[in-house]
């Protein structure tokens, strides 16, 4: 097992982004933490990292070494709404690395994938799928048909409203996490993208990029 992440080969600067970005996308479609630390201590070992993590609503600490090689690496994150779809995503490509038929690089690629797909079902299912399970409560609790219709319409929309509802990210830490990104190489539109695609409530790829040459013109 590596001692230093940090190391000279192509090979772990890779491992230690794919660590990155599962870390993020984990955190962002609502891995509970106990499972997300898991399943980075996993990753780390099978691609020969001494790793501990630990998960917070807002952050994710990664120890990647050991003794004086440690390195510490704090991830901001925003906290995300639970999306079974893309969390069995990841799980296939956490299974897949373990069983090594994917590269580092090849299982980032499929992480960032999954951090760029488009919303499975539309808004019309989703309150369709809210308003059964809101008329399903009132049967189970005892409700007539006045109150199943009642909480099926009403409670659908509103549950439906309160989910979708996300806080706006903090523009100021998004572009900390571009300039991050840049200066690892990666170009800005590139490093917009990612970050947008990674944090829930980001503001525009055009905000976002604008934001970033404002910083750095200041």
């Amino acid at each position: 097992m590596s001692s230093a992440p940090g190391g000279s080969t192509a090979e772990t600067r890779s491992a230690v982004g794919f660590l990155i970005e599962l870390a993020r996308a984990l955190h962002s479609f609502g891995s509970p933490a106990h499972r997300l630390e898991a399943a980075l201590a996993l990753m780390a070992e099978k691609l020969g990292l001494a790793g501990q993590f630990f998960s917070t609503p807002t952050a994710i600490f990664a120890y990647l070494g050991q003794g004086d090689q440690q390195q510490t690496v704090l991830v901001r994150v925003e906290p995300g709404s639970v999306d079974l779809a893309r969390l069995s995503t990841l799980e296939e490509v956490i299974g897949e690395v373990a069983e090594k038929r994917l590269s580092a690089a090849q299982a980032a690629e499929r992480v960032r994938q999954a951090l760029a797909e488009p919303d499975r079902w539309g808004p019309s299912i989703t309150t369709l799928a809210f308003g059964l399970a809101s008329a399903a409560a009132a049967c189970f609790f005892g409700g007539g048909w006045a109150e199943i219709a009642s909480a099926g319409g009403v409670l659908g929309e509103i549950t439906v409203v309160v989910a979708g509802a996300q806080p706006r990210a903090d523009v100021e830490m998004l572009v900390t996490q571009v300039q991050a990104l840049t200066d690892e190489g990666m170009g800005v539109k590139d490093a917009c993208a990612r970050v947008i695609a990674a944090n829930p409530g980001a503001p525009s790829r055009r905000e976002l990029y604008d934001a970033v040459l404002r910083s750095r013109q200041g």
